[in-house]
């Protein structure tokens, strides 16, 4: 799993997904926040570049813990990368518009 995202929600889920041995990656754009993380989660990978999280084959999902403004264009990036399942799309949006429209794709994604 990769975490983006290390604040309020972030900093849980990411302690969740290491117990469970679980945390490949955390994406930040906070150094600082990275750098707390790696000494809470020796050997978990951390980066700044949430791309090159999307892009990497070894991660199997990724876990959106971004402020409600930000899921939706997160989302979608991680969808159409392939790093959105069909059971793992459970996210906020701040407009019903944005939800249709993460809907839409979430549909042309797995409707290939």
């Amino acid at each position: 799993v990769a975490l983006v995202g290390m604040g309020r929600w972030g900093k849980n889920l990411a302690r969740n997904f290491f117990e469970l041995n679980a945390l490949h990656t955390i994406c930040d754009m906070n150094e600082s926040l990275l750098d707390q993380a790696g000494e809470l989660y020796p050997g978990v990978h951390l980066t700044s570049n949430y791309q090159s999280t999307l892009e990497n084959k070894e991660i199997k999902s990724v876990v959106i813990a971004l402020p409600a403004a930000l899921h939706y264009k997160s989302a979608k990036e991680a969808l159409l990368a392939g790093q959105l399942g069909r059971e793992r799309v459970k996210t906020m949006f701040s407009v019903e518009k944005e939800a249709e429209g993460i809907n839409a794709v979430y549909n042309t994604v797995w409707k290939r």
